[in-house]
């Protein structure tokens, strides 16, 4: 089994960079599903947030799922948190 999770910043410094992961996280759980299945191993994905400690939900994560187009779906909603700024 391969498990692979998303450890997203959220924080509202991220704000340019959310286009970026959202549009390489296709492409990545692309790949890994491909080396996956040379592998011959399953594949679960999942994703995990975090943004400043003093943000309201400033933890969020998804439990591992076999389903990728659920977790991707997931990531491409996700928006950054607060304002921005820097650590």
């Amino acid at each position: 089994m391969l498990d692979v999770v998303f450890l997203i910043d959220r924080s509202g410094s991220m704000t340019d960079d959310m286009e970026i992961i959202r549009a390489q996280s296709g492409p990545i759980v692309q790949e890994v599903k491909n080396l996956s299945g040379d592998l011959k191993v399953s594949l679960r994905v999942g994703w995990a947030t975090y943004t400043r400690p003093d943000e309201a939900n400033w933890i969020d994560a998804a439990p591992l799922t076999e389903d990728t187009n659920a977790t991707l779906a997931t990531v491409q909603r996700l928006t950054p948190a607060g304002g921005g700024g820097g650590n």
